[in-house]
């Protein structure tokens, strides 16, 4: 399950599907399914969207990246999406985050 693992977080800029992963280690759906829960404790998918919101907060902390940057280098389709998938899974927005998280306040001009 390692090379899957590895397979996500060096490609969770990317969409993933699982037939790329059963390719990859050569087991049938509901076998790496069940291999990926027990040795991680969830799903494949579930597995790479952890990843993308850990990055997100990073880079909205860490970086001066504006919002749409960030959402092309995190591999969504669109910065509304991307927004809406944070503040479903963070209660706050991205700005919002980055306003919380950080010091300077300059970034409420953004956007």
């Amino acid at each position: 399950m390692y090379i899957v693992e590895r397979y996500c977080r060096e490609n969770y800029m990317r969409q993933i599907c699982l037939e790329d992963l059963i390719d990859l280690v050569h087991y049938n759906k509901t076998s790496l399914l069940q291999r990926f829960r027990e040795v991680y404790g969830t799903t494949p998918r579930n597995y790479v969207i952890q990843i993308r919101l850990q990055k997100a907060k990073e880079l909205l902390k860490d970086t001066d990246y504006s919002i749409s940057e960030i959402s092309d280098q995190l591999g969504f389709t669109s910065v509304h999406y991307f927004s809406r998938f944070f503040k479903e899974k963070e209660k706050y927005s991205p700005l919002e985050y980055r306003m919380k998280r950080t010091k300077n306040r300059a970034y409420a001009l953004e956007m």
